[in-house]
């Protein structure tokens, strides 16, 4: 007889079936809380209170070679919950796009996960940012929980790169990681107007 099948031929101890007793127990509670309690089924909904940095969606609307973005924020923070909100139309030229960078942000509690964000570099030196965030209600936090259980909206933050940036760096006290893509500028042009089509859904 084989060590595996001595082991697997000896009845369970006490210890053992009070473990696996446990066990079930804790994977049948945990279903429940999730279910009953602490887990929602939510539809997305365009009117909800939201908070006021993300009240307001972006668009863009595509003319040849100009994409008119309407909503650009561009916030003027005294504090994370201090600022003042300002959302401009700004157009801009696909000839004009030079390069894409790819901006992570890792979180101050868990540096092994991180907010990645996308920045559209201009050849007048301008950028704009986007970045995929949850849409929160007036009073809602972030949960890594929820997140994961899908319990948010999704929103496209079209921003002034001032803006995203700042608020991790100087109000989150986040570090900020900036990369350079190796992406051509025919290739962030493609990157710029398929992410505009997704803001866009």
């Amino acid at each position: 007889m084989t060590r595996v099948e001595s082991c697997r031929s000896r009845p369970p101890t006490p210890v053992r079936r009070f473990l696996l007793t446990a066990a079930r127990w804790f994977v049948f509670l945990t279903f429940v809380c999730l279910s009953s309690i602490g887990c929602k089924t939510i539809h997305p909904s365009n009117d909800r209170a939201w908070t006021p940095d993300q009240a307001v969606l972006s668009t863009a609307e595509f003319r040849g070679e100009l994409v008119k973005v309407h909503n650009v924020r561009y916030c003027d923070y005294r504090t994370d919950e201090d600022f003042s909100v300002r959302y401009e139309d700004r157009v801009y030229n696909l000839d004009e796009i030079d390069s894409v960078d790819f901006i992570v942000c890792p979180f101050s509690e868990q540096p092994q996960v991180a907010h990645t964000m996308l920045s559209f570099g201009f050849d007048d030196g301008e950028h704009v940012a986007v970045s995929v965030e949850i849409r929160k209600e007036l009073g809602e936090k972030y949960s890594p929980i929820n997140g994961e259980l899908r319990q948010y909206e999704l929103m496209y933050v079209v921003a002034d790169e001032r803006d995203v940036i700042r608020l991790r760096t100087d109000q989150w006290l986040q570090d900020v990681y900036l990369y350079r893509t190796v992406a051509t500028p025919a290739q962030s042009r493609a990157l710029f107007l398929s992410v505009m089509r997704r803001v866009n859904k």
